[in-house]
């Protein structure tokens, strides 16, 4: 009995040094937690330190430039103004007003606007194509804002359209679809939606992003692609009524049923962003019925299917 008795108490002195050690482990880990928060603190603080120099040594160097200006009042009647939105300066080189608006454009992404019509343009991070904001005053403006307005055909109070962009699109996707169009023809202008990822079109100042998931963005990047077919906003609920293909509507409120993908709301109101597109139809198959078992291909002698339901 004293031989097991002096055993449990040395089993207690273990179990109770194990607990010490553990306990010391413990306050070990949490000191060295403490440590690295503390080390990402400071290195985060030197990085808002710097930035914070930055920025300053940039507002110092754009006062110098404002004090060294004559005035700066707008160029000449019809002169290029800088490309960089705020200044009204003359543009100078590469169409801003000096080399530190041309670098502010480039951190931003933003292009000197090619012609009066356009308030501001932005390049995509791949380079390969553009995005122009149309003045109000753009003749190309008004009647795509008709067309959509006209063809809205849903009950209630219709939308406001607060900005209309003119998509630059490849070369390489602008020829193909030429080509298609002159070989079937019936050219038509429709209405697309499905899902954003970025504030594109929602902020004044977002440019484009180059996120494979932005559908919006991938397809100005990389035109529509089939094997992207059904896999946008409702595609659980609405399977593709006439088969596997690109979709389209003459209907801009039908379309802004597929839109909550792209929704933002900035202060009391909801924002939400639309495609406008070329389409080539072709010959088109006539249906009045909801769906067509289809195998990925219109009806022989037919280019593309017209659901007019």
């Amino acid at each position: 009995a004293a031989v097991t008795r002096r055993a449990q108490r040395r089993a207690c002195s273990l179990e109770g040094a194990a607990a010490a050690a553990r306990v010391t482990r413990t306050e070990a880990q949490e000191e060295f937690k403490d440590e690295r928060l503390a080390a990402a603190r400071e290195a985060q603080a030197a990085q808002d330190a710097d930035l914070a120099r930055a920025l300053q040594a940039d507002e110092e160097e754009a006062a110098r430039e404002e004090a060294a200006s004559p005035s700066p009042q707008p160029g000449p009647q019809g002169s290029p103004r800088c490309g960089l939105p705020g200044c009204i300066r003359r543009a100078e080189r590469h169409g801003f007003c000096s080399e530190l608006h041309f670098a502010r454009a480039r951190s931003l992404s933003i292009l000197a606007p090619p012609s009066d019509d356009i308030e501001r343009a932005f390049c995509a991070p791949s380079g390969t194509y553009a995005c122009l904001l149309l003045t109000r005053k753009s003749s190309d403006r008004q009647p795509l804002c008709d067309q959509f307005l006209q063809a809205w055909r849903k009950p209630g109070p219709q939308p406001r359209i607060e900005r209309v962009y003119r998509v630059v699109a490849d070369n390489r996707i602008r020829d193909r679809f030429e080509a298609y169009a002159a070989k079937v023809g019936n050219e038509r202008r429709r209405f697309h939606e499905t899902s954003l990822r970025c504030n594109f079109g929602i902020d004044l100042g977002a440019a484009p992003c180059a996120d494979p998931g932005c559908r919006i963005c991938s397809i100005m990047q990389g035109g529509f692609r089939l094997e992207h077919a059904g896999s946008g906003p409702l595609s659980a609920n609405r399977a593709n009524r006439y088969g596997n293909g690109l979709y389209f509507s003459a209907t801009s409120g039908k379309s802004n049923d597929y839109a909550y993908g792209s929704e933002r709301v900035r202060g009391n109101r909801n924002w939400r962003c639309l495609l406008v597109a070329s389409v080539a139809a072709g010959r088109a198959f006539r249906t009045e019925e909801v769906s067509l078992a289809l195998d990925g291909e219109p009806p022989d002698g037919h280019d593309s299917v017209v659901g007019e339901v």
